[in-house]
């Protein structure tokens, strides 16, 4: 049976002129989710994201940590 993963977008940039932005701290989140799943050897058949900037972002971070994955479906 296959497994489904629901993934928050990393920390925003409350404060921030474009709220819609990953903070710095948000951005280096979502690489350590992918380098976390790469070391645990999962791969994913496909990619659900939403349509925020953050959302895309995150995705870019978890690619980053992961070095592949799927291109998203939105």
């Amino acid at each position: 049976m296959g497994q489904l993963y629901l993934v928050r977008h990393g920390q925003a940039s409350l404060g921030a002129p474009d709220y819609d932005q990953l903070s710095t701290l948000g951005a280096q989140q979502s690489r350590r989710l992918g380098e976390h799943w790469k070391s645990h050897g999962l791969t994913f058949d496909a990619v659900l994201v939403g349509t925020l900037k953050r959302h895309a972002q995150t995705l870019q971070g978890i690619h980053d940590g992961l070095d592949s994955a799927p291109d998203a479906l939105q």
